[in-house]
């Protein structure tokens, strides 16, 4: 009998049509439009590359013997100085040929620049000021010395290195992944919520044309009755967002990463969960459309908070509600599963998927055997 009733409510979930083309079409909209108007925020990955800064100093300032360690210092960083004129130093800087100009002499040094912001200038003005507040304090320090009758001087001749004021170090971050792949991940786990509505509709027409009166002159089970509901519409759900992911990566090249299997698994039980969760509040509503005013909105708010609009690196709503939402644990598992290969939210993601399931089935299952006995 359960059979029977798996291929029944299964023919009759895929031949809504307008429910199964939403669910495929939806994600594949969504992945092409938020990929595409988020692009530029996700699809950065600047790299530090070398580059020139031109400068001059006042003939016989001081600052002039001890600036060939300045030159050495910031050449190990990978910047350039290189003596020029000011005149051929602003044409350049306006061209984007160089990065900046520099003039200085014993009292101080004014730096020439293009408007707005610029992360090499921002680092060789950062630079820079170290530098000189090394010098400056370096040229107190000596002055100090002589006055005392000593003499201090470093292994160059000079009075001071300047070797330590800037430094490149490559840091380990979190990857980011492109706009497509975290689109391309997120809609697909945010459609599935709304596959709620497909198991809700087949309970709606049940009660319409009177099918539970008919199924109690059988024998059926209350357990084989629930389990003929969930089966067909885990099965119609998969089929439809299996269609839906497939083309999706096909067409726009997404990329689930090295646990490909893994990611599946996990889809697979936000189905089984979503579908349960549908099921349970059709069993328990009796209104079809209070209940799918209850998906759409819970569905867009999880959606909302857990990434699936704004990613979750740059969440606004703060890390403590975005936990709230089951989407959240989803999203952040798969994205990270797909940019680094592993994620350190798969167990909690995978144990909060069966929790669900596990407790909306229950509940879901008493509640058909209940409903049984006030017939």
């Amino acid at each position: 009998m359960l059979l029977t009733l798996v291929k029944n409510n299964l023919k009759l979930m895929l031949r809504e049509k307008m429910t199964m083309l939403f669910l495929i079409i939806l994600p594949i909209l969504l992945i092409a439009v938020l990929s595409s108007a988020f692009s530029k925020v996700l699809n950065k990955n600047y790299k530090i590359e070398p580059f020139t800064v031109g400068y001059s100093l006042e003939k016989g300032s001081k600052i002039e013997n001890s600036f060939q360690s300045f030159i050495t210092g910031f050449k190990e960083a990978h910047i350039t100085l290189l003596e020029m004129s000011k005149d051929k130093a602003l044409k350049e800087i306006k061209e984007e040929k160089l990065t900046a100009y520099i003039e200085l002499n014993d009292d101080k040094y004014t730096i020439y620049k293009k408007d707005g912001f610029d992360i090499n200038t921002s680092i060789f003005e950062n630079s820079i000021s170290s530098a000189m507040y090394i010098y400056d304090g370096n040229k107190a320090l000596m002055g100090y010395l002589m006055e005392k009758g000593l003499q201090v001087k470093s292994d160059s001749g000079n009075t001071v290195g300047y070797k330590n004021f800037v430094k490149v170090e490559t840091l380990k971050v979190e990857p980011v992944p492109s706009s497509i792949v975290y689109y391309g991940i997120t809609e697909i786990v945010y459609v599935i919520w709304f596959g709620m509505i497909a198991v809700s509709i087949v309970i709606n027409n049940e009660r319409r044309y009177g099918v539970n009166n008919r199924i109690e002159l059988t024998n059926v089970g209350s357990l084989t009755l629930f389990f003929g509901k969930l089966i067909p519409a885990v099965l119609a759900l998969s089929i439809q967002i299996g269609i839906a992911a497939v083309t999706s990566t096909i067409l726009m090249d997404i990329n689930w990463g090295t646990s490909p299997l893994l990611s599946i698994a996990i889809i697979f039980l936000e189905i089984i969960a979503a579908t349960s969760i549908g099921l349970l509040l059709s069993l328990i509503i009796k209104n079809q459309a209070l209940v799918n005013v209850i998906i759409f909105i819970s569905t867009f708010f999880f959606g909302f908070i857990g990434g699936s609009f704004q990613t979750y690196m740059y969440n606004f709503v703060g890390d403590n509600l975005a936990k709230v939402s089951p989407l959240y644990y989803i999203n952040r598992t798969l994205v990270e599963l797909s940019t680094k290969g592993y994620s350190d939210y798969t167990e909690k993601c995978i144990l909060l998927l069966l929790v669900i399931a596990a407790v909306s089935i229950i509940i879901g299952a008493t509640a058909t055997a209940k409903g049984r006995e006030a017939i």
